[in-house]
């Protein structure tokens, strides 16, 4: 029999068909995460053993809060640098995102870590360069210091669909922005809505505050 090769034009991209709510690799370093729980405490750095995340060690990174609302990158795996087009040890987490993206980036690090709360974040990946957007999720959990107080977090970033080539600019996009406050060991789920409208034309007003970011509160 003879078999004759598949065009390209027969080639389907299941990519495209995926469920975006489904997100394998961020539930695996949240379950990760939950496993280094005990009762209200939370985990922290010397507990993670990168041995025990797996696949999902490649998508996964920690931030370290150097200064209020700002988180440094200790170390990141693989596909995040790879989506970026670089190495993003030692870099702001805010020098990630655009100019616009900036100020409520740096809130939700912070309301992670004051909480405690776990965040999910709807992303776009914009390229440099030509090429499309890429819808993402990013996770952040808080991370226990010294101290006895949240100082770094454990994070992830998980594309929706395939990622063409570096390097991207990412942007916080439309859609739900979930925050769970972490209060006795237990989620108290909280919602607010991401950017009503694709953010690609978003010009920032002049008089707008920093206060009028969204902050996480007990409801």
């Amino acid at each position: 029999m003879n078999h004759a090769k598949s065009s390209a034009t027969n080639v389907v991209d299941l990519e495209r068909y995926r469920d975006p709510d489904s997100l394998p690799v961020l539930n695996q370093i949240e379950e990760y995460w939950s496993s280094l729980r005990t009762g209200s405490h939370l985990p922290q750095r010397s507990d993670i053993d990168p041995r025990e995340l797996g696949g999902a060690l490649e998508s996964s990174f920690i931030l370290e809060r150097i200064a209020p609302g700002v988180g440094r990158f200790r170390v990141a795996g693989q596909k995040v640098w790879s989506i970026i087009g670089m190495e993003v040890r030692g870099m702001p987490l805010t020098s990630l995102f655009d100019t616009s993206s900036r100020s409520p980036i740096s809130a939700y690090f912070e309301d992670v870590l004051r909480g405690p709360s776990k965040a999910v974040l709807p992303i776009k990946a914009v390229p440099l360069r030509r090429g499309r957007s890429v819808s993402m999720k990013m996770l952040l959990l808080p991370l226990q210091g010294e101290n006895g107080t949240a100082d770094r977090i454990l994070g992830g970033l998980e594309p929706c669909q395939a990622v063409p080539q570096a390097p991207h600019r990412l942007r916080l996009s439309s859609g739900k922005v979930t925050c769970d406050l972490i209060e006795d060991g237990r989620y108290i789920s909280i919602e607010h809505r991401g950017f009503a409208e694709d953010r690609s034309e978003f010009t920032p007003s002049a008089s707008q505050s920093e206060t009028d970011t969204p902050k996480l509160r007990l409801v």
